[in-house]
């Protein structure tokens, strides 16, 4: 009786094409364009904060729940939220303007990045943010957390008795 080998072998040669694709990572020509692409949105960015219209401004950010904007110490957590609080202040504050300096962009993958800003507007003289943007499926990149901070910010309120935040939308 003859061996099968020449079967066997084939078959073992080929199992690993038939599993899924593992993507390789970007090189750093795809990172250094991908940093490219959210330094272009935080230009907007600047523009749109200082066009004083919040649907302008509100189109760089993702609309969801997940949403989470932190000024100085204090939270709004979920996209409504953070849009029916800022929009009043861009509609109301038409004389106030913004400079900001991109200081870092991290590209974390393909679909993700961190920006740290410094700037001063007509009102503050320092203001600081960290921003994590998503690539969504139509490659576009918006603003899915922010943390904005300027000198004087309210001490932070103490922590729940449990050492928990209360969930989205419970109160407490």
């Amino acid at each position: 009786m003859r061996p099968i080998r020449f079967p066997i072998a084939a078959l073992v040669l080929a199992l690993p094409a038939c599993g899924p694709s593992v993507d390789a990572p970007p090189n750093q020509a795809d990172l250094d364009a991908l940093a490219e692409e959210v330094r272009e949105v935080m230009e907007e960015f600047t523009a749109a904060t200082n066009s004083h219209d919040p649907e302008r401004l509100f189109d760089l950010y993702k609309d969801t729940e997940e949403f989470v904007y932190m000024g100085c110490t204090d939270p709004l957590f979920g996209f409504d939220s953070f849009s029916a609080r800022v929009g009043p202040y861009y509609r109301s504050n038409t004389d106030v303007t913004f400079e900001q300096e991109i200081l870092q962009v991290q590209v974390l993958n393909p679909g993700a990045a961190v920006v740290t800003l410094r700037g001063s507007s007509t009102e503050a003289s320092a203001l600081f943010w960290t921003l994590v943007l998503v690539r969504q499926d139509d490659d576009r990149w918006l603003i899915a957390h922010e943390h904005e901070s300027w000198p004087g910010c309210p001490e932070p309120a103490p922590p729940h008795p449990t050492g928990e935040m209360p969930a989205v939308g419970v109160e407490g």
